[in-house]
């Protein structure tokens, strides 16, 4: 590659949004169980299922969330009334974010790029948006009595919020931070999650015994379905196919069949049940038992649990996301750019004839989808290609039936610079090859037709995309 003149980019956004996700996980992923009477975090190993470490926070440790990309964990401490910031490389905390006087924070979740925390308040009925890039609060949004379980949809424009004491689900409009509707759920919604494509919300409701499914679309309730006693966590396995509840008071775990939203297995497990989440790869559940101060783990392919509870600290509650994803798919990416037709500036004279340009580069697939990633690419000839840059959604979809293999999918807009002189169009990519995990794909593009800008003539070019992958 020649040594280049002038920084010369191409920024892809990366996005699987409604496509499916990947079931291929990374290393040893952590899960982060907050044990509210003994004021630490167990962090344990999902792979050995052992506790490697041991955090301490303030008091109350309540509300969990770990950022999509693995980085970063978010501990509400409700008596302390901060959220603790755990950095996972060194399982150190790095920040505290004092909260106000009356808040008292429970529930948290922070929206998949990373950028937004939302927290609720029980003792001020609000929710807090906080800025993860300075940990400053920058919205207050009024919600129902008693908030505790939020999450937020794979695209980040909305949030949900479960208000134990009036029985409704707040919607938050990520855009304006306000609520835009209330959807009345059964007695008492504690926990919630939101499925991958965001149209479907579950919300336990701890006094009714029963989950009510939210059509996000319409913001009503399109089914209630019974389950154990005092149901508080909820979670999705990362395909969607199976959403796993928490029931306190009877020590059991519902798994639903989300296709048709009904129960299929009850599970026998723990001791006065409180947070559940999946792993990466879907085939385990673990769920913090806050009377035992365990963590079982079930077998999500034979729904039994798999003996030899992890033992944590006291009272472990894990409402939340608590266990860290990251990416699961690393690789390489070359570009292949011919202009088939001639540039001309707004003079009439022509600029280029044809040209072809290399450009090579980067990227990162994530375990949940919707991550937006930004991923620089390189010009091999900076005097032509001063700038290329794409805000196109370049995503994955999964293989009918191979959970480790993928195609490369999407569509986008994108623009190009030569010397002042700017091309616009739109690329759609449709993956030729399938992706396998230490396996190389293609993926073509149609061709992209643009206009230059103060132009009149029309111009043509392809892009021919080879990822190979090397995780």
């Amino acid at each position: 590659m020649k040594k280049l003149s002038m920084p010369c980019l191409f920024v892809l956004m990366l996005s699987v949004g409604a496509l499916a996700n990947l079931d291929t996980a990374m290393a040893a992923p952590f899960a982060y169980i907050t044990n509210r009477d003994s004021q630490d975090v167990s962090v344990i190993d999902v792979g050995s299922n052992t506790v490697a470490q041991t955090i301490a926070v303030g008091h109350g440790p309540y509300g969990v969330a770990a950022n999509l990309e693995g980085t970063r964990v978010y501990v509400a401490c409700y008596a302390e009334k901060k959220v603790y910031i755990i950095d996972t490389s060194t399982h150190e905390v790095i920040a505290e974010i004092p909260m106000g006087s009356g808040d008292i924070p429970t529930g948290v979740a922070v929206n998949q790029p990373g950028t937004r925390l939302y927290v609720t308040n029980q003792g001020s009925n609000t929710v807090s948006v906080i800025d993860t890039s300075d940990h400053s609060i920058i919205a207050t949004v009024p919600v129902g009595n008693s908030p505790y379980g939020v999450a937020v949809n794979p695209s980040g424009t909305r949030v949900y919020v479960a208000n134990l004491d009036t029985s409704f689900v707040s919607v938050i409009d990520t855009n304006s931070n306000t609520v835009i509707a209330t959807v009345t759920v059964g007695t008492g919604p504690f926990g919630l999650a939101v499925n991958r494509s965001g149209k479907k919300v579950y919300a336990a409701n701890k006094y009714s015994d029963n989950v009510s499914v939210i059509d996000t679309e319409t913001n009503t309730v399109m089914t209630t379905i019974q389950v154990g006693k005092a149901p508080h966590g909820v979670a999705l396995n990362p395909t969607g196919t199976r959403a796993y509840v928490a029931n306190r008071d009877d020590n059991s775990v519902s798994v639903i069949d989300t296709k048709t939203d009904t129960v299929m297995a009850t599970i026998p497990v723990g001791n006065t049940l409180h947070g559940i989440a999946t792993n990466p790869e879907g085939n385990r559940v673990y769920v913090a038992s806050f009377g035992s101060d365990t963590v079982s783990v079930i077998d999500a392919t034979t729904n039994e649990v798999i003996p030899g509870d992890i033992a944590v600290g006291t009272k472990p509650v894990a409402l939340g996301q608590f266990i860290n994803r990251g990416s699961i798919w690393k690789g390489s990416v070359s570009f292949s750019i011919k202009l088939t037709s001639p540039v001309t500036d707004t003079s009439g004279n022509t600029k280029f004839q044809t040209f072809s340009v290399p450009v090579t580069g980067a990227f990162s697939l994530y375990e949940e989808g919707g991550l937006p990633n930004q991923v620089t690419f390189i010009s091999e000839d900076s005097t032509i290609f001063s700038q290329f840059r794409s805000i196109s959604y370049i995503g994955t979809e999964i293989v009918k039936g191979k959970t480790d293999q993928s195609r490369l999918v999407g569509a986008g807009d994108l623009s190009m610079a030569f010397s002042g002189t700017t091309l616009t169009g739109t690329v759609y990519l449709d993956g030729k090859e399938t992706l396998k995990k230490n396996g190389v794909g293609e993926v073509i593009s149609r061709t992209l037709s643009g206009k230059i800008a103060g132009g009149n003539n029309l111009v043509t070019f392809t892009v021919n995309v080879k990822a190979t992958l090397t995780k």
